[in-house]
């Protein structure tokens, strides 16, 4: 994505999460966050292909807990 000027954008996603329903464990909300941390991770490593398509896949897998 760009500006009107030509500037290409750049993304920085930080993503916050709450755990909504009872409480589980703490194994369980161990399981979530590190689910969202890899989240991040894989959006910052494709920044350049987010900045092309304005898009990115995120498949089920990556997102269960």
């Amino acid at each position: 994505m760009q500006t009107k000027s030509g500037q290409q954008l750049k993304y920085r996603v930080q993503i916050y999460f709450q755990i909504l329903g009872s409480f589980r464990s703490q194994q369980h909300t161990l399981k979530i966050w590190r689910s969202i941390r890899a989240l991040e991770k894989k959006i910052k490593n494709q920044t350049d292909i987010i900045t092309k398509k304005n898009q990115i896949n995120i498949n089920n897998d990556e997102v269960k807990s």
